[in-house]
């Protein structure tokens, strides 16, 4: 999915009303849910930031990455070898990567291309911003112009849903058990991310910031009003807890759910961390069973934030993949109960406008 930079935001039109209309709707229905109850104590260790550290990896990890570089390449972590991936046109970056089911999207300038496991070339499946559709068998393509349309695709380029027409102030972020999550234009009260009904097109839900959906859990917070608790909502039951910040330094990216749906894996990213005069990205791990925090090994991590990023592989380890201040480039490992990382150096290509990465398992693995 491209969404970095974002695309410019256009203001919306009168026939837009309508769906401007549901969203101010939906915002006030989800403002009567339940007293959320007392957070658990939130966590007391002093963060210090560190260059990276850990135990030199150990063994092979059987994996490929597909790095958005230009163009961009398949690493074999293992062999240390890459390759660019062949069927791309020419000079149309900056790329992003981003896994669906087992194979990977590969976008250029509202261009989506769909790369097989293990394969050496993309083929085009259509145009737009792209996001992964829920069940990894399609693709949901947003289409700008003077009209925006929603429309999904499968990964052999047949349509599965009709188009619908949407705001062009709108941006794609996943597709959850909940619907499709937005970014939206923030309303009077703040709200600017949505979950929207495929089916019906319908705005389901509203929130300030969704930091996170996994099955029916949605964790979300207004950072933009200070650095307060986040809130974990059961959308089925309509259950609310708190959950304290786990640090009071750097916004909160987008979480990353394990395999297994039990943590969910956020990166706090502060670009002026005053203790080392840099930019620090803090990881953490909530557990969405206990509703505490987990505190990734080895961060905070010095490190220029626009060179890093994380991602879990299907057999459940955390990996982290770009170039680490004063380290040099690098693959890092971590399994969850493990009190360390476990890093291999390894020479990556240049990233071409996206950090993005997607890990693949090595043939024969």
């Amino acid at each position: 999915m491209d969404l970095v930079p974002r695309p410019t935001r256009r203001p919306a039109t009168p026939r837009l009303a309508a769906l401007v209309a549901a969203l101010a709707v939906a915002a006030g229905c989800t403002a009567a849910t339940p007293r959320a109850a007392p957070p658990p104590p939130p966590p007391t260790t002093a963060a210090v930031a560190e260059y990276l550290q850990g135990q030199p990896l150990a063994g092979p990890t059987g994996l490929w990455l597909l790095v958005a570089s230009d163009p961009p390449r398949l690493v074999d972590v293992d062999r240390g070898t890459r390759r660019p991936v062949d069927g791309l046109p020419t000079g149309e970056g900056p790329y992003s990567v981003s896994g669906v089911g087992k194979d990977a999207i590969v976008a250029a300038d509202r261009q989506v291309f769909i790369l097989d496991r293990w394969s050496p070339r993309v083929r085009p499946v259509g145009a737009g911003d792209a996001m992964a559709s829920l069940d990894g068998r399609g693709i949901w393509l947003l289409e700008r112009g003077r009209r925006c349309t929603l429309r999904e695709v499968g990964l052999d380029s047949l349509a599965r849903r009709p188009p619908r027409r949407v705001p062009c102030t709108i941006g794609l972020l996943a597709d959850t058990p909940l619907g499709l999550l937005l970014w939206t234009e923030p309303a009077a009260d703040g709200e600017k991310s949505a979950l929207l009904d495929p089916g019906t097109g319908r705005v389901v839900a509203r929130y300030p910031e969704i930091l996170g959906v996994v099955g029916d859990l949605v964790l979300w917070g207004d950072q933009e009003r200070g650095a307060g608790p986040f809130t974990l909502t059961n959308r089925r039951t309509g259950a609310r807890h708190r959950v304290p910040r786990p640090t009071p330094h750097g916004l909160a990216d987008f979480g990353q759910a394990s395999p297994d749906g039990r943590l969910l894996a956020i990166g706090f990213v502060d670009l002026s961390w005053t203790r080392v005069h840099g930019q620090v990205t803090d990881i953490w791990l909530l557990d969405l069973r206990t509703r505490r925090w987990r505190h990734l090994p080895g961060t905070p991590l010095i490190t220029g934030v626009k060179f890093m990023s994380m991602q879990w592989t299907a057999d459940g380890r955390l990996v982290l993949a770009g170039d680490f201040k004063r380290f040099g480039e690098a693959l890092v490992v971590w399994r969850p109960g493990q009190d360390h990382l476990a890093i291999k150096r390894l020479d990556l290509p240049d990233y071409a406008g996206s950090d993005t990465f997607v890990a693949f398992p090595a043939p024969g693995s």
